[in-house]
């Protein structure tokens, strides 16, 4: 990044990058939320035999378009990787730069910070139930009693982040992973490029490679060292 950079130049090239980061305010600065209408906590549900088809993947396009409207949908932006990536061409950068949504009560709405002496900083967040929606979850009947087996279109970030396939940022290998499943309902007799995956299928292909995690680890780990030694300075 150039010297000259300031914060809002900070967080586009943040943002154009799919890079992860936090818009923290002070929470005593904020105002209560308005509160959107929020998605139904009811998880999609396929039986046995169900074989996706076009229909499935337009209902989960379409349910992603009608969560993205809602304002605090810019914490997938913020959050990087695979929520990024749904949410980057329906959710527009300023709503990121004009930092957090207002004070939420209910649980999950919030990633909240609080410092030693009680100030407390806050950001917008999503939701388990949202974020299984907009990864295009189902959960799924195997046909053994009243076992299921989860499903989705992307892979969920407790799979994706920190696995060897999260560089911190979007590159072209995450953009083929989702460009295979990605299909254009828009266009005359669109084809679903594949079924979605198996959350063990998921966790295979986010595997990579160990030294680009152990990597990860050490750039990670010397990081943190060098913020808590400028924190002293």
């Amino acid at each position: 990044m150039h010297a000259s950079f300031q914060e809002d130049d900070i967080a586009l090239y943040l943002l154009r990058r799919g890079i992860p980061f936090f818009t923290l305010q002070e929470s005593s600065t904020l105002l209560p939320a308005y509160v959107d209408k929020r998605p139904s906590e009811q998880r999609p549900f396929r039986p046995n035999d169900h074989v996706f088809t076009v229909r499935d993947y337009k209902a989960y396009s379409d349910q992603c378009r009608a969560m993205l409207l809602q304002r605090r949908s810019r914490a997938a932006l913020l959050r990087g990787g695979y929520l990024w990536r749904v949410a980057v061409s329906q959710v527009d950068f300023k709503f990121v730069l004009d930092g957090p949504t207002g004070l939420y009560s209910s649980q999950g709405e919030m990633f909240t910070v609080v410092l030693p002496d009680g100030r407390q900083y806050v950001d917008d967040a999503l939701t388990e139930s949202e974020t299984f929606l907009l990864m295009g979850g189902y959960d799924c009947e195997t046909g053994h009693g009243n076992q299921l087996v989860l499903k989705s279109w992307c892979p969920f970030p407790s799979t994706y982040e920190r696995s060897g396939v999260d560089y911190g940022r979007w590159t072209n290998l995450n953009e083929s992973l989702y460009g295979i499943a990605y299909t254009d309902t828009e266009v005359p007799n669109p084809i679903l490029q594949r079924q979605p995956c198996p959350a063990k299928q998921w966790r295979n292909i986010c595997r990579g490679s160990r030294d680009l995690r152990r990597g990860l680890a050490r750039l990670e780990g010397a990081s943190l060292l060098l913020i808590r030694q400028h924190r002293r300075l």
